[in-house]
């Protein structure tokens, strides 16, 4: 029979986490180890319920990949992310993105995956108008890991920046500036929104971080 490592590996995690202070009842599964499909190779995909757990979580995670308990990925595991993900962003990109981020890491050889369970209000409805590309500095990213993430920007027309791919989750902070191509659609109140990814891939948009 076939040995799945990641229940095992799972449990190890949230004692991990639980030890570094992360209650038991924030923490969820997605993906195949939910639904119990057998997945040796497979990731985990542990959710995290409410913005401050989250936040909490990714620190306990750096604490626990500098006490030795977990570990960053490889340059390897890095590239096999960015080939899976079938990005616009170059593999240099995506890594230095992805990596500060702290939502991936491995347990054992397994990779992890974080990501953060918020009830949203769905955005209002937009009407397409065109493709555009701008430079913005982000005014507000409270909502910017969850989906659809969305971030504040101060700009002379685009008042907000949406999401609905996870790649560009978290892909910026307050205070930064960001380079954005995507289309840009006006809402029902007459604001302008740009919107990144209209599928997964997300082959002509981008989202990042300007030096």
């Amino acid at each position: 029979a076939i040995v799945d490592p990641r229940p095992a590996r799972l449990a190890r995690l949230v004692e991990i986490l639980q030890r570094r202070g992360i209650p038991l009842d924030v923490l969820g599964i997605t993906g195949s180890l939910l639904i119990g499909a057998v997945s040796p190779a497979g990731d985990i995909d542990l959710t995290i319920r409410g913005t401050a757990a989250f936040d909490a979580t990714r620190r306990a995670v750096h604490e626990a990949i500098a006490a030795g308990e977990l570990q960053s990925l490889s340059h390897a595991d890095w590239r096999t992310a960015w080939e899976r993900r079938g990005s616009s962003l170059t593999f240099d990109e995506y890594r230095r993105h992805q990596e500060r981020k702290g939502t991936q890491w491995l347990i054992d050889g397994t990779k992890v995956d974080l990501s953060l369970a918020l009830p949203t209000e769905l955005p209002t409805a937009g009407r397409k108008i065109g493709r555009r590309t701008i430079r913005a500095r982000i005014l507000d990213d409270r909502h910017a890991f969850a989906l659809p993430a969305r971030w504040q920007v101060e700009h002379a027309e685009i008042t907000e920046i949406m999401t609905w791919t996870a790649t560009f989750t978290g892909q910026v902070r307050c205070g930064e500036t960001c380079l954005a191509i995507g289309t840009v659609e006006r809402t029902t109140d007459g604001s302008l929104r740009l919107l990144i990814g209209a599928d997964r891939e997300a082959a002509d948009d981008r989202l990042v971080l300007v030096d």
